[in-house]
């Protein structure tokens, strides 16, 4: 319908006399004389209601009908077969009209059946937009259904690896745990055997001459101090102490005969070959599994902190500090044990003379720290004081460094005012260690 109106196509003489009744109806009326034309005149006007004759130039009404529903362009028009005084109104029906009239409608009556032919096929035009609606949905249905399906599958999938994947992190975690316990397992077993080629070279080395028996693990001791002292972690400081028990150990590649002679009855040749014996101890040790760390800092005991030493001339901090650990340890012990009644002072006296040299300056507090806490035979009280503390008259019982080394005061330098205040304008321009080692008793 147009604007409230009823578009109507009539075809065929009978037909067009319609016309006149329906006249002041709300009604928009086309003609067409013939079948041909009035095909042409419904696909121009889309009628809402098509009013035929029976019999048309050159065909019948059924004919155009059919022509007319078989048109995919037609959405369902409605449709009048007029076929007046025959009494044919069964037969026509028979054809697929909706509605055969023959003649006598009154133009009342006439427009009622037009209006209710135009409603069906509103109402038909509703139902084929609702079958297409639900032929959308349906297909809507079909797919959501599918993707539904693809989407379990993948779900069935993604269960399927994820249990896989589950036995497989349970098999991981099972083949970790055992992994591990086998670790534990070779650590403890290497342990046990580090410690047994530990005990074996330690004790082949004091059954050489000229190798107190004892002094490998005395060093190891005193090392083992400093390097806690110095707040260095377990493993380094493990390594440190394996290493100090075994610092001697290229001693056994060396001739007893040389061993048995004092180092100032060395011919330059034989103290060349004593100052190697490092050397030998790494290669000794790097042939042993799990060594590695103790056989760097073995190769190093022999540099010098000016930088002269073998084997490789390293200086100051370039040297393993392991190594100058050990360095010091060593020296402190072999002074300490040559003499039955050790003196503190002159062990110190004799160890500061080659520091900044042979030893490390930062290391010394260390080593104090070690002798007032295991102090060697009948020796001297030493007192562990903040360099605050100071008054004149005490005795130094460690020299004083700066942190690059220099000597500021040496050791048994009895202190006086000037000496104190020489210190305390030192710290403000390059900061000392705070603490300061004296003899005697404080007051």
């Amino acid at each position: 319908m147009t604007q409230g109106k009823i578009r109507i196509l009539c075809v065929g003489p009978s037909a067009v006399s319609y016309r006149d009744l329906l006249a002041g109806f709300p009604v928009e009326i086309s003609v067409a004389e013939e079948m041909t034309e009035g095909i042409g005149a419904a696909r121009r006007t889309d009628p809402d209601v098509i009013i035929c004759s029976a019999h048309l130039p050159g065909g019948t009404g059924e004919a155009f009908l059919r022509k007319v529903r078989e048109d995919d362009f037609f959405g369902g028009s409605g449709f009048a077969l007029v076929s007046p005084g025959t009494g044919e109104t069964d037969a026509h029906l028979s054809g697929g009209p909706d509605v055969v009239w023959d003649g006598s409608e009154t133009s009342g009556r006439l427009f009622r059946e037009i209006r209710l032919l135009a409603r069906l096929r509103g109402d038909g035009e509703a139902l084929a937009r609702s079958r297409e609606r639900l032929d959308a949905a349906a297909i809507l249905v079909r797919k959501q259904k599918a993707a539904l399906k693809k989407m379990k599958r993948a779900a069935l999938n993604d269960r399927t690896m994820l249990q896989n994947t589950l036995r497989q992190v349970t098999l991981m975690n099972a083949e970790r745990d055992r992994l591990r316990e086998e670790a534990t397992l070779l650590s403890r077993v290497n342990r046990g055997n580090r410690e047994g080629i530990m005990t074996l070279i330690s004790s082949l080395i004091e059954a050489k001459p000229g190798c107190p028996r004892g002094h490998g693990a005395n060093v190891a001791k005193i090392a083992l101090f400093m390097a806690r002292d110095l707040g260095l972690d377990a493993s380094e400081t493990g390594n440190i102490e394996r290493a100090a028990r075994l610092h001697e150990a290229g001693k056994l590649f060396i001739p007893d005969a040389l061993l048995r002679k004092s180092p100032d009855e060395y011919t330059p040749v034989e103290e060349e070959r004593m100052d190697a014996h490092p050397l030998k101890a790494e290669t000794l040790l790097m042939g042993f599994t799990g060594f590695k760390a103790e056989a760097s800092i073995v190769r190093h005991l022999h540099e010098r902190f000016e930088g002269t030493g073998v084997p490789d001339g390293l200086k100051k901090d370039r040297i393993p500090l392991g190594a100058r650990i050990i360095a010091l340890a060593d020296g402190y012990e072999e002074i300490a044990s040559a003499d039955s009644s050790p003196n503190l002072g002159e062990i110190f006296s004799r160890i500061e003379a080659r520091v900044g040299s042979r030893y490390d300056p930062k290391l010394m507090p260390a080593l104090h720290r070690y002798a007032a806490a295991h102090p060697p035979g009948d020796t001297e009280r030493c007192i562990e004081l903040s360099m605050f503390e100071l008054k004149p008259g005490y005795v130094l019982a460690s020299g004083i460094y700066t942190a690059l080394g220099a000597k500021l005061l040496p050791v048994n330098t009895v202190l006086t005012e000037a000496a104190i205040e020489r210190i305390a304008r030192y710290n403000k321009i390059d900061p000392l260690d705070e603490k300061v080692f004296v003899k005697g008793t404080v007051q």
